[in-house]
């Protein structure tokens, strides 16, 4: 998975972890997975293949929240993803994350 291996972490305060977004324009993407994040299994691992969903939001240029359907209308599993809204994406499958990172690579491109 490509934005697996791009994953860096930033933040570690006891089993708390954070990794930092990605930036794609005026857009952010923020893909998390820990014990506090809606990810499976919900625990803090360095090993990130043990995740099969994780947590992501998109945020825009002042950190507000955003929806995938406001930045890639045409994405085509967005109605797949956005079963996962709720301000931010629970639980979302890797293949699915992966899927919508390289929609935004390649919309910078």
């Amino acid at each position: 998975m490509n934005f697996i291996a791009a994953l860096q972490q930033i933040g570690d305060e006891g089993m708390y972890r954070a990794f930092k977004n990605f930036q794609f324009g005026n857009v952010r993407l923020s893909v998390q997975a820990s014990f506090a994040h809606y990810c499976t299994p919900r625990v803090t691992r360095d090993d990130l293949s043990i995740y099969s969903t994780m947590e992501f939001a998109l945020l825009d240029k002042n950190g507000e929240f955003i929806r995938v359907k406001d930045v890639l209308p045409d994405f085509p599993l967005l109605d797949e993803i956005e079963r996962h809204y709720d301000s931010v994406y629970a639980y979302v499958p890797i293949e699915l994350i992966e899927a919508l990172y390289n929609a935004l690579v390649e919309s910078m491109e």
